[in-house]
């Protein structure tokens, strides 16, 4: 949405055209390039070219500048449960305990190259001070996107935001606004690989969404679930970042962001 802002009119009070916004066309999802047949190296209609991208820093490609984000670990644990059974049918019969301990996005898992929350949080601190890092915290994303929107232009080389095509980008980020072209956006993701015959049947089609809205369940206030995931970045984070719980950590890369901000203005 910052790049459509700048390549829109910067003058007009006019919403953001979304009519045709696909979001997975606009941000090409590397880690879903083979499945739907894209060359990674193709031109993208605004600049600079973005992607996105579920792998740690370590894994991802050299020479590009980064932009990651990170979350309260129980609520972002919380909200993978109630995503996966929402959008993919699966651990339907699995309790919410169950999954926060032993789940291969979490906790990682070796025989399929993939490394954990732990491991990405870890590889965020060690790079915190890097100029092609910048790490926001979800949390700011919604209480202060504004501030958050700053940065991200400034970090991608934008430098020509205005007060009003900030305004157009934050009305543009809500959830009402982006529900159609989320769906738009599913809609081509499933449509392009059943075209290509790379479709697995294991998503629920009639929920297809990006957030999972509906939560019968709460485990914020489970000891069982706060306990192990206070171990966990007891265990994990505390001997890499010396952060003692999440917010601390998120602290931290709040005053690292304030310091980036001061600079802008």
């Amino acid at each position: 949405l910052i790049r459509m802002s700048v390549a829109q009119s910067p003058a007009t009070d006019l919403p953001l055209d979304l009519n045709s916004f696909v979001i997975d066309q606009a941000v090409m999802f590397m880690n879903d390039s083979y499945d739907l047949d894209i060359d990674l190296n193709c031109d993208q209609e605004y600049f600079p070219r973005l992607f996105k991208s579920h792998e740690t820093l370590s894994a991802s490609p050299s020479g590009c500048k980064y932009i990651v984000t990170i979350r309260d670990c129980l609520k972002t644990a919380l909200s993978g449960f109630y995503f996966r059974k929402t959008v993919y049918n699966t651990f339907l019969n699995q309790t919410l305990s169950d999954y926060v301990q032993n789940d291969r996005l979490l906790n990682g898992k070796a025989e399929e190259n993939r490394q954990s929350i732990w491991t990405h949080y870890s590889e965020f601190w060690k790079v915190r001070n890097h100029p092609s890092v910048l790490v926001i915290p979800y949390e700011d994303l919604i209480g202060d996107m504004e501030n958050c929107i700053k940065l991200m232009a400034d970090h991608m080389g934008i430098k020509s935001l205005n007060q009003n095509m900030l305004n157009r980008i934050m009305e543009s980020s809500t959830k009402g606004v982006m529900k159609e072209p989320e769906e738009r956006s599913n809609k081509w993701v499933l449509q392009r690989k059943l075209e290509i015959g790379r479709f697995t049947p294991k998503h629920n089609l009639t929920t297809m969404a990006r957030v999972a809205t509906s939560r019968p369940i709460s485990g914020e206030t489970d000891p069982e679930i706060i306990n192990f995931m206070k171990n966990k970045w007891i265990q994990e984070l505390k001997p890499v970042t010396g952060m003692a719980n999440y917010d601390e950590f998120c602290e931290a890369f709040r005053r690292l962001n304030k310091e980036k901000l001061a600079k802008l203005r």
